[in-house]
């Protein structure tokens, strides 16, 4: 079970490396060699055998902030 950021929003704690893919439309491929390549956004490793990769919503929003381009901020 996905742990989530509190009962009052639907934007989850944890994201997997296909979710993150998703969100900012590249290939998982691609993000496993962003990651290999040091870059992209913070991921980490579950404790678990498999060794999944797990990214943090925060960490990718901060990574996509930090890129943000135009417009007004917030």
């Amino acid at each position: 079970m996905r742990a989530t950021a509190s009962p009052a929003t639907t934007t989850p704690l944890t994201l997997t490396a296909t979710e993150v893919a998703g969100i900012l439309h590249v290939t998982p491929t691609a993000l496993a060699r962003w990651r290999a390549e040091g870059r992209g956004p913070r991921w980490a490793r579950t404790g678990d055998r498999k060794g999944r990769v797990i990214y943090l919503s925060r960490d990718v929003e901060q990574w996509l902030d930090d890129r943000a381009q135009g417009g007004e901020t917030r």
